[in-house]
């Protein structure tokens, strides 16, 4: 059996709890902004580190690149085969896939002529369900729509949600009997 909440008592002692919620979120904050600060460092140290060695690599992969270029036909007998073993490591040549580049503004002047051209096979058709416009039709046509095996309409849940105050808190006056400061 499960421990039930205690609940609060009152008005007052629920606005204590929504304002002790707030100062946790401030507190939360204020560590978030703490531990991205020390990530961004962290970062900056690592990225430092790093370039000089990312331009070195650079250099040196473009030498060896160069190198195997120039020296292709020996490396891989006379292309009879596509990797070379060194020492060290290997390199390799390998052939990419063929690709189609679609120019986006002629769309519609290429489906017209690969219709023309009696090659529609070409031609993708997608159709999908129009669940906006589903969700937008009438109570007859819903009345219709919900027969229908796999489709179904899904009431909307209720949430609820508890904003405390963002603001830090004002100076309230002292407490009777408290000594001014």
């Amino acid at each position: 059996m499960t421990d039930a909440l205690p609940v609060l008592p009152d008005d007052d002692a629920c606005a204590a709890a929504i304002g002790r919620m707030g100062e946790i979120d401030r507190d939360l904050a204020a560590i978030e902004a703490k531990k991205s600060a020390a990530v961004s460092a962290a970062t900056k140290i690592a990225e430092d580190s790093a370039t000089p060695l990312q331009g070195e690599r650079a250099e040196l992969e473009a030498k060896v690149a160069a190198y195997c270029a120039a020296n292709r036909p020996r490396l891989t007998s006379e292309g009879k085969t596509k990797t070379v073993t060194f020492a060290t490591g290997e390199v390799s040549w390998r052939l990419g896939k063929e690709k189609l580049q679609v120019d986006d503004s002629m769309v519609d002047k290429l489906l017209a002529a690969l219709t023309k051209m009696r090659l529609g096979r070409f031609i993708k058709v997608t159709r999908s369900i129009s669940t906006q416009g589903i969700l937008a039709a009438t109570e007859a046509e819903r009345k219709r729509l919900a027969r229908l095996k796999g489709l179904a309409f899904v009431p909307p849940g209720e949430s609820f949600t508890i904003k405390p105050v963002a603001a830090a808190l004002a100076d309230r006056p002292p407490a009777e009997g408290a000594s001014a400061a």
